[in-house]
């Protein structure tokens, strides 16, 4: 495929991707927009009348919830000072063993079971035992029991009734009022509805972003110009600029120095350390010029192909006064790749005895001929 194929391959991919991504950030600000909607919709129903009227009928309803709970607390506290002597007349009269037993369990759950109230009659006829000495109770018990039953009448369970029972309507007439007031309801549905709406804005931006970096990933800046164009272009029509032509440039640049090439690849592990030593020793010496070539990019496939390259790391050195590359593969120490740019140099010499030729020899990807 040619450049001008590319280009027209690339332009449509990214006429696609810009009309992709501009329907998503027009769902995007459809969505915001709605959202902006629904606050100002919700702001508004806080601020009026009726709303201000339910939190009055809410808090009036705590009131009566709160009531509720002190006639409930005093009729258990009344209640229970009979649990000794409950169980013990239970026994003895078995006719009123049910309702004793529930009076027991719950005191106000059982009254309102209890329309005759007949817990006034067993209080009573407990009363009796207990005065007739047919149930003995420990004395200090005694007077306290019997003094509890006294006031226990039937005018006392009438009065807790009828106490209890308009609190009751009143609660009801309250909620009446809740379930006609219908802001609740419409808040309510207003942020169901921005619970939907917020994860779905949040849930479109990363696709949009993991798109636009997706699409990033294609691009670079061209060596000559700085216009973004395709990773695997070589040649850049609109500035002039030609792959080759830029590396003959840099061999003129580079005339006296070493050039170390290091081979890698994004998914190689070593890859990273070996091309950090290469750039150290640039940095450390001002005769070396190190380039990376990556073997996911055509450029980089290409050399190493030319180079017969089969595994990255690999590095070549290379220099004005040696013959052929030196070539390593696999990460070399500082100390070998140092010997190797001296050697290119003309500085230094092999040195059999010490056996770093036999170590630089096995890494070489060549034959060297001697």
């Amino acid at each position: 495929m040619d450049e001008k194929e590319l280009l027209e391959e690339d332009e449509k991919s990214n006429e696609e991707l810009n009309s992709y991504m501009s329907k998503i950030r027009d769902e995007i600000s459809k969505l915001e927009e709605e959202s902006r909607v629904l606050i100002k919709e919700e702001e508004e129903i806080i601020a009026s009348e009726e709303y201000n009227q339910l939190l009055k009928l809410r808090d009036k309803r705590k009131e009566i919830d709160l009531e509720t709970q002190k006639l409930k607390d005093r009729i258990y506290a009344d209640f229970s000072i009979f649990g000794r002597p409950f169980k013990k007349y239970k026994r003895n009269a078995k006719q009123y063993e049910k309702i004793i037993e529930n009076y027991a369990t719950d005191a106000i759950n059982a009254l309102l079971k209890d329309p005759e109230l007949k817990i006034v009659e067993v209080l009573r006829e407990m009363s009796k035992s207990i005065g007739g000495g047919e149930l003995h109770l420990k004395d200090k018990n005694t007077q306290k029991v019997m003094k509890q039953i006294s006031m226990m009448n039937q005018q006392y369970f009438e009065d807790f009734l009828k106490e209890y029972n308009l609190i009751i309507e009143n609660k009801e007439k309250i909620e009446g009022k809740i379930r006609d007031n219908n802001t609740e309801e419409k808040i309510d549905k207003i942020d169901r509805r921005q619970d939907f709406i917020i994860p779905e804005i949040d849930q479109m931006k990363l696709e949009l972003e993991s798109e636009k970096q997706g699409f990033a990933k294609k691009l670079r800046p061209c060596p000559k110009c700085g216009k973004e164009i395709p990773v695997n272009w070589h040649y850049h029509e609109e500035c002039g600029w030609e792959e080759d032509k830029e590396e003959e440039k840099e061999a003129i640049n580079s005339i006296g120095k070493v050039k170390i090439q290091v081979f890698t690849s994004p998914t190689c592990p070593n890859c990273h350390p070996a091309l950090d030593l290469a750039k150290q020793i640039e940095k450390e010496r001002d005769d070396v010029k190190v380039t990376e070539l990556s073997t996911a990019t055509p450029h980089g496939h290409r050399k190493a192909k030319q180079l017969g390259v089969m595994a990255v790391p690999t590095i070549f050195v290379k220099g004005p006064a040696y013959p052929q590359d030196i070539g390593f593969k696999g990460l070399p120490s500082k100390k070998g790749l140092l010997k190797a740019i001296d050697i290119s140099l003309g500085k230094a010499e092999w040195e059999e005895k010490k056996g770093f030729l036999k170590s630089i020899i096995e890494k070489l990807p060549i034959k060297i001929k001697w």
